[in-house]
């Protein structure tokens, strides 16, 4: 049995423990549900009490701010050990800050993204550094906390990953671009097309399909990418996007003239084999 408290922050919002799932409140956006998520973010430094009332409570009109904050701590605890969690205090507050100190081990995707991406921008084995990232990109699946996007905090915590994983997946495909691994590239650019289909990483595709030679799929890639571009934002796709599709022309115009050359020639080589046939039966 995993006795470890699992969170998901990236692309949707869940929690797990003993494999069993938790639900604390049944609005996920609760004060609560805030406060827990803000706790365990910052659990290795703890949060201020003035930043989680600014966090919880700055764009409401509340008369005593602290004392909401005091009562949202106080349920929270409650939630907490009626969720079936092992009985234990979890939250400490002590010289005006707030520390998650729950004893169970707590895993938390965003922090473990993070926790990669740094780890490879430390590390001076390039080797290692292209895994460290390899293995923070699997770990991005969306938008931190999307349901929450409209509370201040979740929405910087967004941009700071958003920012991470466009500089990650980046480097990623450079390197395997660079060292001609367009299989890879494929692989990568897909998945960070299907979280966010209009950040042109369909550029990255697209070249990957154009160095191996699969023109046909890079139109398909294209045309599937207009459509999406005209159909959901009504506009056309970006001119880095509409250059690959001038350079796919190009190359198709290039690749069926160089096909149309060899068949002339196996054509001209085919009659002349055919007129030494008939010499050779004439005499």
């Amino acid at each position: 049995m995993n006795e470890t408290l699992k969170i998901k922050m990236l692309g949707g919002f869940s929690v797990q423990y003993n494999e069993r799932e938790i639900v604390l409140d049944r609005n996920i956006m609760s004060k609560t549900t805030q406060l827990m998520l803000l706790l365990i973010l910052h659990k290795e430094t703890g949060v201020a009490k003035a930043s989680l009332i600014d966090a919880l409570y700055g764009r409401e009109d509340v008369e005593n701010r602290n004392g909401s904050l005091n009562n949202t701590i106080f349920r929270l605890r409650k939630q907490l050990l009626g969720s079936g969690l092992p009985k234990d205090n979890y939250i400490t507050i002590t010289g005006g800050m707030c520390y998650w100190t729950g004893k169970i081990p707590v895993e938390v995707d965003c922090l473990e993204f993070e926790n990669r991406i740094e780890a490879g921008d430390q590390t001076d084995d390039p080797v290692e550094k292209i895994e460290l990232y390899e293995q923070a990109c699997h770990i991005y699946t969306g938008e931190f906390l999307p349901d929450m996007i409209g509370e201040d905090w979740a929405a910087v915590q967004n941009f700071k990953d958003h920012e991470l994983y466009i500089r990650c997946m980046q480097v990623l495909l450079e390197h395997y671009q660079k060292e001609e691994m367009y299989e890879k590239v494929n692989r990568i650019a897909m998945r960070a097309e299907e979280i966010y289909p209009f950040d042109d990483w369909q550029i990255y595709h697209i070249d990957g399909l154009i160095a191996m030679g699969r023109y046909e799929e890079a139109m398909a890639l294209y045309e599937k990418t207009e459509k999406l571009f005209f159909e959901e934002l009504g506009i056309a796709p970006s001119k880095e996007i509409i250059k690959r599709f001038r350079c796919m022309g190009e190359r198709m115009s290039q690749a069926e003239a160089a096909l149309d050359d060899i068949r002339q020639r196996l054509r001209e080589r085919s009659c002349k084999r055919g007129i030494l046939l008939q010499l050779s039966e004439l005499c």
